[in-house]
């Protein structure tokens, strides 16, 4: 057995003559002696994942040759900087598993064109469709970029497409289209309070579902009848969370206040989110969600995005100005119009997106049991909500 079988930077995994495992050694320059600590394992793929971490607690990449860093390094980096804080962090965890497992020890200069050939041949040969790869591969490609970016590496190879734009534009919304009837079976078979106000944001904001589950009541100016998608202090991404005018439906559900903590309870978390349950805000609607479809007897392409997918196509079709609908969705980035800054301060700011929707929801209203403009009248009644 070689004394030495992997590195990542100045650490190495090595073998003792009189004791059990993997260790992590490393040249201790202040007591210019070497150093050992036990992994605790003797399995060599649970020991590399060892040494990763202790390389990413002890040692700080600067400005290194990417012949010298192994690519698992920075996919852990990655993971451990970034990736693990955002909403699609289980999907990011999946891909950078799927990255790990195919590269293995190579460095980052080795993620060359025919490398990740093999590597998106593989994941074809397994079933994975274009668009699952693409995805795949843009997490790999961000933490490439992100190490190339902070200065941690010299450089960074260029990570392969392979999806067009043309191919993108193609695809179906995530989330398809519902249609009124549909609409109406989902508000009637939600079972508790927070998801059917979800449903109710979702349909009259047009949101993306992290911002709606991040909503607090300081967000909304009831004065300006205004909606600020983007908390004070969030800084806004490529995904930009605009503001939006607060329909005349969406108004009591704001007014509501949410349910108190059960006095069972011995910690409360004192936060006035718009969806909270149990007096706490609401991380994930995951599994209320996949209760709420199934009951609506709706196929797995209904999902939260539906909401946007399905008033987008609503506020179109009753001939909304273009830049409303853009408004809405959040697809005018940040200094695209200086007015934009202080356009939501108008009587009329998206007054045609307003109309629109909340004469929807009249419509719908024919279509649920429930009364969609009083949320009171459901809290008293109880409605067979939780």
């Amino acid at each position: 057995m070689p004394k030495e079988e992997y590195r990542v930077g100045g650490f190495w995994l090595t073998r003792r003559s009189d004791r059990k495992g993997w260790f992590i050694a490393w040249y201790d320059a202040k007591s210019q002696q070497r150093r050992v600590r036990a992994t605790g394992t003797d399995d060599f793929q649970e020991a590399i994942v060892a040494i990763h971490r202790h390389a990413f607690q002890h040692d700080v990449l600067r400005n290194a040759d990417p012949d010298d860093v192994p690519l698992a390094r920075v996919l852990l980096d990655y993971w451990h900087k970034h990736a693990e804080h955002i909403p699609s962090s289980t999907q990011a965890k999946i891909a950078l598993g799927l990255w790990n497992s195919h590269f293995g020890g190579i460095t980052v200069s080795q993620v060359t064109p025919q490398a990740q050939r093999d590597f998106v041949n593989a994941l074809a040969k397994v079933g994975h469709s274009t668009g699952y790869i693409s995805r795949t591969l843009s997490v790999g490609r961000a933490a490439i970029r992100r190490a190339w970016k902070a200065g941690e590496i010299k450089s960074a190879p260029f990570v392969m497409e392979v999806e067009s734009a043309a191919d993108r534009r193609g695809k179906d919304p995530k989330g398809r289209p519902l249609t009124i009837v549909e609409m109406g079976r989902l508000l009637d078979a939600a079972q508790s309070f927070h998801i059917l106000a979800f449903c109710m944001l979702g349909i009259n904001t047009l949101s993306r579902p992290d911002a709606l589950l991040g909503l607090t009541r300081d967000q909304c100016d009831f004065e300006h009848g205004i909606i600020h998608l983007n908390p004070d202090g969030r800084r806004q991404t490529r995904k930009y969370r605009p503001t939006v005018p607060m329909t005349q439906t969406i108004r009591p559900w704001l007014l509501e206040r949410p349910h108190e903590p059960s006095r069972r309870r011995t910690i409360t978390l004192r936060q006035d989110h718009v969806i909270a349950y149990n007096g706490r805000p609401v991380s994930s609607i995951k599994t209320a969600w996949r209760i709420l479809r199934i009951e609506a007897g709706l196929d797995d392409r209904v999902n939260p995005y539906s909401f946007r997918h399905t008033m987008a196509r609503e506020l179109r079709a009753r001939k909304v100005a273009a830049e409303e609908i853009d408004i809405m969705l959040g697809h005018l980035p940040p200094g695209n119009k200086t007015s934009l800054i202080y356009a939501p301060y108008a009587p009329d700011y998206c007054q045609g997106a307003v109309e629109a929707i909340d004469d929807y929801c009249r419509r719908l209203q024919d279509h649920t049991k429930r009364p969609i403009t009083a949320p009171q009248m459901i809290r008293e009644t109880g409605g067979g909500l939780a």
